[in-house]
């Protein structure tokens, strides 16, 4: 009966260590859930430093920065990249208008204010002003950077005052009498 117990006690110890070389081997082999995560090399890569500061600026540039209602503007969005050595990769960034008369410009192109996946730097959005008004534009990007894991992160960049007004040359019809 002793006999039988140890070959029973042995097996199990087999098994055991079977079953925990088993799970080191998958653990080592199977990708974990931030590699199987990873974007494409197409996203904006940009860096963070060694101590998780974040060492990417996000510059939002408007042209022009007064216009009329009607007009068109273009808000430049550029990811720079300082440096480092860990990386943050983009996922989507969108474009938001602040402001006590916000929104008074409409999307033309992209249509929605929010592009991605993927982003490229520099995004160029193509707004109509359709309000009279001021607004500054904050970009925020979403993305993950990376120093020996994954971590989910925001960026964002704001722009000088948009002014816009109305076109103050008008024509009244004239009328005459023969």
């Amino acid at each position: 009966m002793i006999a039988s117990l140890r070959l029973v006690g042995r097996a199990l110890m087999v098994a055991a260590a079977s079953g925990a070389c088993i799970v080191v081997l998958l653990a080592n082999a199977a990708p974990g859930p931030a590699q199987a995560r990873r974007p494409a090399e197409v996203f904006a890569l940009a860096t963070v430093s060694a101590t998780s500061d974040v060492s990417v600026t996000v510059e939002v540039l408007p042209e022009p920065v007064t216009v009329d209602v009607g007009d068109l503007l273009s808000v430049t969005v550029r990811l720079i990249d300082h440096g480092g050595t860990c990386s943050f990769l983009a996922y989507d960034l969108t474009l938001i208008q602040e402001g006590p008369n916000a929104p008074i410009f409409q999307h033309v192109s992209p249509p929605t204010s929010t592009v991605g996946p993927p982003v490229y730097s520099p995004t160029l959005f193509v707004l109509q002003a359709v309000h009279t008004g001021a607004v500054t534009f904050r970009a925020s990007v979403f993305g993950e950077k990376y120093c020996g894991f994954w971590q989910w992160w925001y960026l964002s960049g704001e722009s000088a005052p948009v002014r816009v007004g109305l076109n103050e040359s008008f024509f009244l019809p004239l009328a005459m009498k023969n």
